[in-house]
């Protein structure tokens, strides 16, 4: 386990923490994210049917149904897969919930992440990255998304 330590908050980091501010405000799409990815790249409905190993018709349906989101996580793992992406699900706290205004409590009172309140794949996740990263980074990323996301 990474040890976090108190270091002051770096700027340099910005866009990371516009990206990542960016990223907890996306929407589903309209039209589901399989259709919006497959259209992207130019992916015909054939090739996506080809590729998942089910009739062009089914490909359709599977787009209707993501779109209104009622396909199971294994399905979008696959689709996912055959559009060469990476599914990704996870559960983000709202802004003005009591947990996140007790993270960032916690962050500017100690400037150590209160991982103890994150879950436990979160944590590591995040200790991880730490060990990857210099310190200066993480706090000063750390810093921007508590500061922007929750006091905006």
């Amino acid at each position: 386990m990474t040890q976090w330590t108190a270091s002051p908050i770096n700027t340099s980091d910005r866009w990371l923490a516009r990206l990542l501010l960016s990223l907890s405000r996306l929407k589903h799409p309209r039209r589901g994210w399989i259709r919006e990815w497959r259209q992207a790249r130019s992916i015909t409905n054939a090739e996506l049917s080809r590729r998942l190993k089910v009739s062009p018709a089914r490909v359709s349906v599977l787009e209707r149904d993501e779109a209104r989101q009622a396909v199971t996580l294994k399905t979008m793992q696959r689709a996912a897969n055959a559009l060469d992406c990476e599914f990704i699900y996870a559960l983000v706290p709202r802004q003005d919930s009591r947990f996140a205004q007790e993270f960032v409590t916690r962050f500017e009172t100690t400037k150590v992440p209160p991982l103890e309140l994150l879950p436990e794949p979160l944590a590591e996740f995040l200790q991880q990255f730490a060990a990857e990263q210099p310190q200066d980074q993480i706090h000063g990323l750390l810093g921007k998304l508590t500061a922007q996301r929750w006091r905006e």
